[in-house]
């Protein structure tokens, strides 16, 4: 479960990959591996989704969905170490994204 799970991920993420929005009904089934009993497989989720939320900000169905999973994984994970992981990551993107506009701003 976990292998595939990084597979899809790294697909649905890919910069150069219009696989989430071809296979919509796969990526949300994907989507659901972020209430995956084993905390590997969520942690892994939380980076992948982060990913999405980076590399496909132009795609607004799939930032909105994975937005909520994250927003459900940070505030009830029974995991700490993934809610943890979530918000960590959550701000880093945010950090680098104001980042990224500041630069272009200058």
């Amino acid at each position: 479960r976990h292998r595939v799970t990084k597979l899809l991920g790294r697909l649905f993420y890919a910069p150069t990959s219009n696989i989430a929005v071809q296979f919509h009904p796969c990526y949300r089934e994907w989507i659901r591996r972020s209430t995956d009993i084993e905390p590997k497989i969520r942690m892994s989720m939380v980076k992948y989704l982060v990913s999405i939320l980076s590399n496909k900000s132009g795609e607004k169905d799939l930032c909105r969905e994975a937005t909520t999973a994250l927003v459900r994984m940070i505030k009830q994970d029974p995991s700490i170490d993934v809610r943890v992981r979530g918000v960590h990551d959550v701000c880093d993107l945010a950090h680098s994204q104001e980042s990224n506009d500041s630069a272009l701003s200058l």
